[in-house]
């Protein structure tokens, strides 16, 4: 995947050429993310109410969140236990 940073000719990649420009449909407008739900925090049991906040909390405690390509599932679910007792649904591929 190509790296762009922003420059004074806006953004580019490491060669200086210019980041190409998607063809869209109608008006782009920004997208707001909402805040997330309360979480009680695994590592001490804290309420969690803020991305702010969880990210101060996992530097505290020198932890990081996984991504799903360092599972060996890469986020899939294929245990159906495991899927039943948390109200998911097992992935296609291992059904």
């Amino acid at each position: 995947m190509t790296k762009y940073v922003w420059t004074n000719n806006g953004f580019v990649d490491s060669d200086g050429n210019k980041m190409p420009i998607p063809e869209r449909d109608g008006i782009c407008l920004p997208y707001v993310v909402s805040d997330m739900d309360a979480i009680t925090s695994p590592i001490d049991g804290k309420q969690i109410t803020s991305r702010a906040q969880l990210r101060y909390e996992l530097e505290k405690h020198g932890k990081r969140v996984q991504e799903p390509s360092e599972s060996p599932t890469h986020g899939k679910i294929r245990n159906k236990d495991f899927a039943k007792k948390r109200g998911l649904t097992v992935s296609e591929e291992y059904r």
